[in-house]
């Protein structure tokens, strides 16, 4: 029975799991293979990191300005995926002209130029670590955060970005976590570049380093987080002081919360405050370009519930139950990431092998854009927007 119920709970939260000592799998879609025609008022792309078991892939999606979006092309990346949920966000980061995606099977990170949507492979390289599973640029330099295995501790590592997309290990970058296998959920730099956090679902902690001006990182300071089962989050680019965390709660039912949390330039959480979402699951998070706005994806409810953010670190419900916008019945919601500025949502429907999109309205609400002709891999992981 514990088993069974363990890989229930892995499902639900994404988690990057061994079960009974094969890698917990999921069957669906893969991508199309063959272009569907550029779209007729193209404005940008999607970009989704098809994580498939074997050589790694992303898919890439022309986005039109009513938010429709239309099949481009697939690009083999160079690294290895797992055809596993990660149990992480920021799996795929797009940043100085290039993509950035964890390769988990090979500990490897793959760099991809962009040119109008069409990708070229610039580099495959050691993730310093052992299962990467999230990624954060920051003027010129990349982290990552590896989630570990019973031979690596789960650690951070740090990497200088040149122009060609080429990473160089940064001296002084490398730190462990709080414990060899926390389960480490996202790694993510403050709008300022002087923080980097982490979140660990596992021992339920938010670590947080000082980041030094050569790129290296100070001592890490652990908290104990406010909610159970820190998962995806975000800083606030309107306050970089203001990290905004999704809580899974262990994925009880009506059970997930968002917390926020003021740091201080030396990384030390000084408050924090925490608004239930009455979802299940709520395991990712984005925020709004202009801060006013949060967002979970609550994987076990198939619904995205919004939150308005106060100066003061304050939330409050754009919905009272919780409930702005649904992704549909047994669609399992993952990883989540904006158009520019933020008008259009783009959600990674793990289940359904398809993605969700809304319009936001200036009032936080959200309207449902049709999609057609969405097929990923079962295994998909993550979004990344232009």
């Amino acid at each position: 029975m514990r088993s069974t119920f363990t890989a229930r709970l892995a499902i639900r939260l994404g988690a990057p799991l061994l079960i009974a000592g094969a890698a917990l799998s999921l069957v669906g879609h893969a991508a199309p293979t063959q272009a569907a025609g550029r779209a007729t008022d193209l404005v940008g792309h999607v970009y989704v990191l098809e994580n498939p078991a074997g050589p790694n892939s992303i898919s890439v999606y022309d986005r039109s300005s009513n938010g429709a979006l239309t099949y481009a092309r697939t690009t083999a990346i160079g690294g290895l995926g797992t055809g596993n949920p990660l149990g992480s966000q920021g799996s795929l980061t797009l940043a100085a002209g290039h993509l950035f995606a964890v390769d988990g099977a090979s500990n490897q990170i793959s760099v991809v130029a962009i040119h109008d949507g069409a990708l070229t492979p610039a580099g495959v390289y050691n993730s310093r670590g052992a299962l990467p599973v999230s990624v954060a640029y920051s003027a010129g330099r990349l982290y990552v955060v590896n989630n570990g295995d019973t031979t690596h501790p789960a650690n951070v590592a740090g990497f200088t970005v040149a122009a060609d997309g080429a990473l160089a290990p940064i001296p002084g970058a490398d730190a462990t976590l709080s414990a060899a296998l926390p389960g480490p959920a996202q790694v993510a730099v403050s709008p300022d570049g002087a923080i980097l956090a982490v979140t660990e679902k596992a021992t339920n902690i938010v670590d947080t380093f000082q980041i030094a001006a050569d790129g290296g990182l100070d001592s890490r300071i652990s908290t104990p987080a406010v909610g159970q089962t820190p998962f995806g989050f975000a800083f606030n680019p309107a306050q970089p002081g203001q990290l905004v965390v999704a809580d899974a709660s262990g994925g009880a039912t009506g059970a997930s919360a968002v917390t926020t949390y003021r740091v201080s330039e030396r990384g030390e959480v000084v408050s924090a405050s925490l608004a239930p979402d009455y979802q299940t699951a709520a395991c990712w998070l984005v925020v709004t370009a202009n801060g006013k706005f949060a967002y979970t994806a609550n994987a076990g409810s198939g619904t995205i519930s919004g939150y308005r953010l106060g100066s003061d670190g304050g939330l409050s419900l754009l919905d009272a139950n919780g409930l702005t916008a649904s992704t549909g019945a047994n669609s399992h919601p993952l990883e989540m990431t904006f158009s520019p500025n933020s008008h259009d949502l783009y959600v990674l429907d793990a289940f359904t092998h398809t993605l969700s999109a809304f319009t936001v309205g200036h009032d936080g609400a959200l309207a449902t854009i049709a999609l057609s002709g969405v097929s990923l891999n079962a295994g998909a992981v993550g979004l990344a927007a232009d």
